[in-house]
């Protein structure tokens, strides 16, 4: 078995010790782009309890430094969504999403990961992303 698989699963066996709310938070941290505790404790509203985060910390998955958290290591994210349902990952995304400015790329970009269907609104955000983005001399 190749190194980042045996690490990887190692993680996960990590992850499979925390309760379900540890687990949630560590998923609201994979999909968040900002790295904040803030962003994760606006996004997990009333699930919200930091002692689930430290829980995260104290098996080495997690840093938080500050306001800051992150990963120890770029496997542990990877980890962190291959251990989550496809229903988990939408609700994370999801969670994100309501938490940015509705038609924004950050909130159109996590909506792609929240919907199981084409929706307007996403694909008009992403359009106008790729639009500024060329306009900028950069890729679509």
């Amino acid at each position: 078995m190749p190194i980042p698989q045996r690490l990887e699963e190692a993680y996960i066996s990590r992850l499979d010790s925390l309760g379900s709310n540890s687990r949630q938070l560590l998923l609201l941290c994979a999909f968040d782009r900002t790295g904040t505790v803030e962003a994760v404790k606006t996004a997990a509203g009333g699930t919200w309890w930091f002692p689930d985060l430290v829980s995260a910390h104290n098996l080495d998955l997690i840093t938080i430094s500050g306001p800051q958290i992150e990963f120890r290591h770029p496997l542990v994210r990877s980890a962190v969504i291959h251990a989550s349902g496809e229903t988990e990952s939408r609700a994370a995304h999801q969670a994100i999403a309501a938490t940015l400015p509705f038609g924004s790329e950050l909130w159109a970009w996590q909506m792609v990961g929240a919907s199981d269907a084409p929706d307007d609104d996403v694909a008009d955000a992403l359009e106008s992303s790729a639009r500024r983005s060329l306009a900028n001399g950069g890729f679509s």
